[in-house]
């Protein structure tokens, strides 16, 4: 076990070096152990299952992507929260919530992508199957894309080479 964890480190060096990040392994209860990549930053790196890279290489200049594609950086939610503009999340409670009596704190998001999302998008069909997936975005799912995200964005005519683009930038 640990010789393999030697493996992964060397393998990985180049990896660490550039992306800033720190090695760990932690042992379970089952006698394995398990080797995480800890980036230094807010985001953790993604392990796709031949190489080790990076969720958003340089994240000060690249925009927050859902799993469907769509920007959040440019969410009304998203901006709302970052800016921690009560009135606004009380606004689109009432106007994006309907029937559902939802308030301002039911609003808040982190994006998409994040465990802190408005309370509608914890329903969407396509972030819960990028989760199942245990991906972030669809575009590092082995079956993208499928007719779910693409149903999606017929359903909300969004402009699929757009949303592939952004994909692209977050795989």
């Amino acid at each position: 076990m640990f010789l393999n964890y030697l493996l992964l480190v060397y393998h990985a060096s180049s990896f660490i070096a550039e992306q800033n990040v720190s090695i760990s392994l932690i042992p379970s209860n089952d006698g394995e152990a398990y080797c995480c990549l800890f980036k230094k930053t807010e985001h953790l790196p993604s392990y796709d299952g031949t190489k080790l890279k990076p969720l958003f290489p340089n994240r000060s200049t690249m925009p927050l992507i859902a799993s469907c594609g769509l920007e959040c950086s440019n969410c009304e939610a998203y901006i709302a929260t970052q800016a921690k503009d009560i009135e606004k999340l009380t606004e689109l409670a009432v106007s994006w919530g309907g029937d559902k009596g939802l308030k301002a704190e039911n609003m808040f998001c982190y994006g998409c992508t994040s465990d802190r999302v408005y309370d509608n998008a914890k329903e969407c069909g396509v972030r819960n199957c990028a989760h199942e997936h245990g991906v972030k975005v669809c575009g590092q799912c082995g079956e993208y894309a499928c007719d779910k995200l693409e149903g999606l964005w017929k359903d909300y005519d969004l402009n699929p080479e757009k949303m592939r683009k952004n994909l692209e930038k977050a795989h």
